[in-house]
C-alpha cells in the first residue's frame, strides 16, 4: 500500500483528483487499516493506523512535534483526508463529508461536516491530524489557502533554485520573485 499512498500524494499534488481518489480507495478497500481513538494511539507501535513509520527513540520529531513511539510517514488518517480532499475537489461533497465524519467520530470530535463547513473542517483536521508529516503546506497550496493562511506572497509558494544549480544548468530559470 505504500506505493499506492505515494501515488495518491503525487496525484493530489498534481491536482489529479480522480486518480488520487482511485489510489486512496484501493487502500481503503483492502480493509487492513483502521482509525484509532486518539492521535497518541495512532502514533504508537502496533497501531492499525500506520501504513509506514519508523520506530522513534529520542529523535527530532519526538522533541519538536510530540512524543510518541514512531515517526509517522504514512497514516490511515492521511489516506482518509486525502480522499476527502480529492472528493471535495471533484464536487463529490457528500462522499468527502463521509470520510471527514469517519475521522471526527474516531477522534471524538463533535462537529458534523456539512456542505458549508466541510472544507474548513478538512483544513483543521489536516493541520491537527497530520501534524509534523510535512503535508500541511502542500494541502494549503493545492487548495489556494497558502497565501492567506501563512501570510506569504504568491511567489513564495515555490522555493528558489540554489544558485549553484542555475550556474551548472544554463537552461534552468530561477523561479519568479527570487
Amino acid at each position: 500500500d505504500i506505493p499506492l499512498a505515494m501515488l495518491g500524494r503525487f496525484a493530489l499534488h498534481q491536482k489529479n483528483w480522480q486518480k488520487a481518489a482511485d489510489y486512496y480507495q484501493r487502500i481503503i478497500s483492502n480493509g487492513q487499516y483502521s482509525l484509532e481513538s486518539s492521535r497518541a494511539k495512532a502514533l504508537s507501535s502496533g497501531s492499525k493506523e500506520l501504513l509506514y513509520a519508523l520506530l522513534s527513540d529520542d529523535d527530532i520529531f519526538a522533541q519538536t512535534i510530540e512524543k510518541n513511539d514512531v515517526l509517522p510517514l504514512i497514516t490511515y488518517t492521511e489516506i482518509l483526508l486525502g480522499l476527502a480532499d480529492a472528493k471535495s475537489n471533484l464536487g463529490e461533497v457528500s462522499e468527502a463529508m463521509q470520510y471527514i465524519q469517519l475521522l471526527c467520530t474516531a477522534r471524538g470530535i463533535n462537529t458534523i461536516p456539512t456542505p458549508e463547513n466541510h472544507r474548513n473542517l478538512l483544513h483543521t483536521l489536516w493541520k491537527t491530524g497530520l501534524k509534523g508529516t510535512g503535508s500541511y503546506v502542500d494541502f494549503l497550496k493545492r487548495n489556494n489557502l497558502a497565501e492567506e493562511t501563512l501570510g506569504i506572497e504568491s511567489f513564495r509558494k515555490l522555493f528558489p533554485f540554489p544558485q549553484r544549480e542555475i550556474d551548472s544548468n544554463r537552461n534552468l530559470k530561477q523561479n519568479p520573485g527570487y
